[in-house]
């Protein structure tokens, strides 16, 4: 996990732009969306530079039906304008992205005068290779994580990361102290006896004001998990310097910070799986040349293999709880895509239209 890969430094001023993972791979899903959609689009008599447009206007609209589905889903986290917007930090549901995505590409469709599913064919592929791409940016940010594992490719997250957050709630992992936020100041309960807040001299019900590197300027914390991030930042194993308010009066400790565990419980890359399984769908769909079985009977192949994949994802997921017989809103989706995909696949075979592949096209 690394939310922020690097800070820019705007020149003459001194102003760092943080450059998010999440955004990063999410913008190269685009350009590979766009590259793969272009190139069979010129095999298959459509202008590439079409492609371009739709995969902004495919974008866009995905943006915006995948934070309106995390909204619906996670109104609770929203507490201000700031959240509503805040996509750099994750937050974007994958099937809201579809269906956002699917009403712009219909529509434009109808507005440039272009063949549907011909145009379907051209690009499904290529939005199932965006789709994956993205997930590394999920990976990045931490979102979408796994169920606990001891698998050997398990992963841990740092602390403060969400797979970390989600076990202290549920009390699996810890930080050292166990804290709450009472009044824009984090007041801990109890100090882990032995542990690093321990050793530094930290007792309950002490107030932890602001936290920092010996030596460097302190930064004011307000939550607890400010206190989590900032330390964080400064790194397991190394000396932390702490503000404490005690019995009213400013107390300066410090001490190593050594959380127990150093990060999240081994989890499944449930990010990685998704990225492999996107992968092979979108070769799968490229190499087998559906097409000349029945014009644009790639979109119902893709509705097929995304929701047995998602379907099965979602088993070894633990970011989302079940909302009916035990099963989540993704899988649910998923059954739903899988039981439309079927009688639509069948309708296409049966329907007239022209071949869209010859013999000689490349099969990409």
């Amino acid at each position: 996990m690394r939310q922020v890969l690097f800070r820019f430094r705007l020149p003459g001023t001194g102003i760092e732009v943080p450059i998010f993972g999440y955004g990063v791979f999410v913008f190269l899903g685009f350009l590979a969306a766009c590259w793969l959609a272009a190139r069979r689009a010129r095999a298959r008599g459509v202008s590439p530079e079409r492609m371009l447009d739709l995969g902004i206007s495919i974008l866009l609209a995905g943006i915006v039906g995948g934070r309106l589905f995390w909204i619906a889903m996670f109104h609770d986290q929203v507490r201000s304008l700031y959240d509503v917007v805040a996509i750099w930090e994750g937050g974007l549901v994958l099937y809201g992205g579809v269906i956002g995505g699917t009403l712009a590409f219909f529509l434009f469709a109808r507005l440039f005068n272009l063949p549907v599913r011909r145009l379907v064919d051209i690009v499904a592929p290529a939005i199932i290779l965006g789709v994956g791409i993205g997930r590394l940016g999920c990976f990045m940010n931490g979102c979408c994580w796994g169920d606990p594992t001891l698998v050997p490719w398990a992963v841990q997250f740092p602390v403060a990361s969400p797979p970390y957050m989600q076990h202290l709630r549920r009390g699996l992992v810890s930080p050292g102290f166990e804290a709450e936020t009472s009044g824009g100041q984090v007041v801990l309960v109890s100090v882990l006896p032995g542990g690093w807040a321990d050793h530094a001299g930290l007792r309950a019900t002490d107030r932890i004001v602001a936290v920092g590197r010996p030596g460097s300027p302190l930064r004011a914390v307000r939550s607890v998990y400010d206190l989590l991030v900032e330390l964080r930042d400064i790194g397991t194993g190394e000396r932390v310097q702490l503000d404490v308010l005690r019995s009213g009066e400013r107390v300066p400790l410090s001490g190593v910070f050594r959380p127990v565990p150093p990060g999240s419980l081994p989890i499944h890359p449930t990010q990685l799986y998704s990225f492999v399984g996107a992968a092979c769908i979108a070769w799968f769909l490229c190499a087998a040349r559906l097409e000349r079985i029945a014009d644009g009977i790639n979109g119902p192949a893709l509705m097929i293999l995304y929701g047995v994949h998602r379907f099965l994802i979602e088993i070894l997921r633990d970011d989302l709880p079940p909302v009916a017989l035990g099963l989540t809103i993704a899988q649910w989706v998923s059954l739903v895509l899988i039981g439309l995909a079927i009688p639509l696949g069948w309708l296409l075979v049966r329907a007239p239209g022209r071949p869209a592949l010859k013999e000689s096209s490349p099969a990409v």
